[in-house]
């Protein structure tokens, strides 16, 4: 089986890999340093922390063979360093390195892995509530391995369980591991997962078995009791309690709700954590049946039997059920709520802020309750015969008022000739309203209108307002239509001076308020720019102002007064039988005018009363002639004041610029004499200087010649010498060789072979078996201290 190899390049948990190793360190130079005795012939990952990847390093093998980053293809990446040597000779490795601008290099060496795979994967049982399985692994040996195994429903083990994990230490024989399966609950299609991991020091390295589906028949707990389940019609909610019946041993509870066979909600409470209750929704007007289904768990896992409790949201069948009316507002103070198959069942209701009551009832009927006037919150619960509760909780409003309904006129007797009549009025809003049982459409505050068409002779209509709780109110009309003789009265005048000039009067409204705004701004431009006080400005604007509006005043009262006269005249009864809109208009119109005229009294009185206070005041505080001089001239002297001492700033500013410039000149002179004071002198040093390199010069040439002459003179003494003394030497050894034999030349010594070093001791953890690195006091696994 093909293992999975994870690379650790997070930084944060290389830093931690690399603190229980050794740290090499560096002194800004190359240096060289023991880096892994390797006891066999294998490949070797090494890593390299760093800050800053200036730095230089390449390995030494025993033979010193050298290896460098390059040459192995070295990869960095995120402060890391990592190459493999493959097929690393045995014996001591050194690493020669310069640490560049880094601190410290941080390295690790260890031996690389292709992967671990386990063989020889048997499962058996499970006997007497016990699993067995037996495995060995291709992979590191006389160390520790982990191991975790997880029970799952599905091959991908998206429902899962871990039945035990741990470690355990691998020599290389056959591992057998226990699994316990007395708190398994049963079930035909259960999957087992084994995992076994190796840690290396910067690398994970794991292979898995997996095995299933397979069966397991476990024993179930005894399912729950008893829970409530109470249905609150009026929040469309099921809240479903397991407290009062919990057994000692559950832990958890796992409760579903399912709707016409759909499932609508399912959750898990942890009972440790107080979660003994759950609440589910249901759409308003949902009806079918409901099944809830709970089953809890103990401390082990085990799954009891399903408790179910099944009922019905809408019409309960045969069994005991109890209607709530509509919810909405009643005309009658006698609420009655409505029950069937009643078989000395129990109702309790609260009323307001009341205790609760309760009747007994039996077989089908009404439960009454008298409410009082206005809106009253009411709570009614019963219990079905499934021993679901039903809970309503509702504000009911009794309104036994009818609505008001008013005409805007009356027209109850009304002759006219006219071949329809616009009818309009007010009721409550939120009321209906028919004339002649034909609705009509009404506005947001209950208004409404309608144009009746006449036919000859009486008409009846009737006007009927009808609100919510079915409360009416009643209104009956008859209308005559035709044309009485003489109706309209001969030789009165077509129109008023009034009605002539109404569709005038905006035009006239507009210009003679742009007239007193263009008055109004000369003036306060005027004011302005010749400097008057503010105060004197104010009091003629509100003196021209009072002025316009005392005209406008008087000119609307004339027209108001004009207006009362033709109200009352004949001028006026022809035109209401003419056009009765047209009348309507100038009556509102003539309305409006009047308020114009009453707002313009105010205002004459109002800009009176503001230019009588402008000119008082602009009197209390008109300024002392004295006090005025005396602070004028004030203001001149701290004036003249502070021109006279710009003056003196002015001029000390020029006089110490013109002394600065004197001194600068007195400076530059000095320091140009210095200056050809001190070429001169470099020119005589320099003069001096060249005279003494060439007698320099000169002296060496001679010395040199003198020793070249004399180092030859000697070699040739030498040479003539050794010549002679090899000539003596041929001559010897050419008369020993024909006097002596030819002797057997000597053996040479063998070379004795350099010691072998000796394999580095092995280091373990006295708690755990962990090997240990050098230089380590604490186990980097158990923590033991070595």
């Amino acid at each position: 089986m093909k293992s999975n190899i994870k690379y650790l390049k997070n930084m944060v948990l290389a830093l931690m890999a690399f603190m229980l190793v050794f740290a090499v360190p560096a002194f800004g130079e190359e240096q060289e340093s023991d880096l892994y005795y390797n006891d066999q012939v294998q490949d070797l990952m090494i890593i390299i922390g760093y800050e800053s990847d200036d730095f230089t390093a390449y390995f030494v093998d025993p033979n010193d063979k050298k290896y460098t980053l390059d040459a192995l293809g070295a990869e960095m990446e995120d402060g890391l360093c990592i190459a493999v040597i493959e097929d690393a000779v045995e014996g001591r490795w050194k690493i020669v390195y310069d640490k560049g601008s880094n601190e410290s290099l941080h390295v690790t060496v260890e031996p690389w892995l292709d992967g671990i795979s386990m063989e020889n994967f048997k499962m058996s049982g499970p006997t007497d509530g016990y699993v067995k399985l037996k495995f060995s692994i291709d992979g590191p040996k006389s160390c520790y391995y982990n191991y975790r195994v997880v029970l799952g429903t599905s091959a991908d083990f998206a429902n899962q369980r871990v039945l035990e994990e741990s470690d355990f230490y691998y020599s290389g024989d056959e591992k057998e591991l226990s699994i316990d399966f007395r708190d398994v609950n049963s079930s035909d299609s259960y999957y087992l997962l084994l995992e076994v991991s190796y840690s290396g020091k910067v690398m994970d390295y794991f292979d898995e078995e997996i095995v299933g589906p397979f069966s397991v028949k476990g024993e179930e707990l005894e399912k729950l009791s008893d829970y409530d389940v109470t249905v609150d019609t009026a929040q469309h909610q099921i809240v479903i309690s397991l407290k009062d019946d919990l057994p000692y041993y559950a832990t958890t509870g796992y409760v579903t709700v399912d709707i016409d066979g759909a499932r609508v909600a399912e959750s898990l409470l942890d009972f440790d954590g107080n979660q003994t209750q759950t609440v589910v929704e249901y759409d308003p007007g949902t009806a079918g049946e409901v099944v809830c289904n709970v089953k809890i768990t103990n401390g082990d896992g085990r799954i009891s039997a399903d408790s179910v409790k099944t009922f019905r949201l809408d019409d309960q069948g045969d069994k005991f059920t109890c209607v709530m009316p509509e919810d909405k507002p009643y005309n009658n103070r006698t609420y009655q709520i409505y029950y069937k198959n009643a078989d000395d069942n129990r109702i309790y209701w609260v009323i307001e802020d009341g205790y609760e009551d309760y009747e007994n009832v039996t077989g089908s009927g009404y439960l009454k309750l008298e409410l009082n006037e206005g809106t009253t919150y009411l709570k009614v619960r019963y219990t079905n015969d499934d021993g679901i509760e039903f809970v309503d909780e509702r504000y009911v409003t009794v309104d036994s008022l009818p609505p008001a309904l008013s005409l805007y006129e009356h027209p109850d007797g009304l002759i006219t000739e006219a071949s329809t009549y616009i009818l309009s009025g007010v009721t409550d809003a939120g009321a209906t309203v028919t004339i002649n049982n034909e609705a009509l459409t009404t506005s947001g505050d209950g208004a409404f209108q309608k144009e009746l068409a006449l036919e000859d002779g009486e008409n009846v209509f009737v006007i009927t307002a009808q609100d919510e709780a079915g409360n009416a109110s009643t209104y009956a009309v008859k209308i005559n239509k035709t044309v009485p003789a003489g109706t309209r009265q001969e030789g009165a005048a077509d129109s008023s001076f009034l009605t002539r000039i109404l569709p005038y009067l905006p035009l006239i409204v507009a210009g003679y308020a742009s007239i007193f705004g263009i008055i109004l701004l000369l003036i306060v431009a005027g004011g302005k720019k010749k400097g008057k006080p503010v105060l004197s400005i104010i009091r003629n604007a509100s003196i021209v102002g009072a002025i316009f509006a005392l005209v406008a005043f008087v000119a609307d009262f004339i027209v108001w007064k004009k207006r009362e006269a033709y109200a009352k005249s004949v001028d006026f009864i022809n035109m209401a039988y003419d056009s009765k809109k047209e009348a309507y208009a100038y009556m509102e119109t003539t309305d409006k005018l009047h308020t114009v005229w009453q707002a313009l009294l105010i205002a004459f009185i109002a800009l009176a009363v503001i230019a009588v206070l402008a000119a008082v005041l602009g009197i209390l505080l008109k300024p002392n002639p004295e006090a005025k001089a005396r602070r004028q001239a004030a203001r001149e002297a701290k004036k003249a004041e502070r021109e006279a001492k710009l003056r003196e700033a002015e001029e000390a500013k020029k006089r110490a610029a013109e002394a600065k410039a004197i001194e600068d000149a007195k400076k530059a002179e000095e320091a140009k004499k210095a200056a050809e004071a001190k070429a001169i002198e470099d020119a005589k040093k320099a003069e001096e200087a060249k005279k003494a390199a060439e007698a320099k010069a000169i002296e060496d040439a001679k010395k040199a010649e003198e020793a070249k002459k004399r180092a030859a003179e000697a070699k040739a003494i030498e040479d003539t010498k050794k010549a002679e003394e090899a000539k003596k030497a041929a001559e010897a050894k050419a008369a020993a060789e024909t006097e002596k034999p030819e002797a057997e030349p000597e053996p040479k010594p063998e070379p004795k072979p350099e010691p072998k070093p000796e394999p580095k001791k092995l280091r373990f953890c006295t708690g755990c078996g962990n090997q240990l690195a050098d230089g380590i006091a604490y186990c980097n696994k158990c923590g033991k201290k070595v």
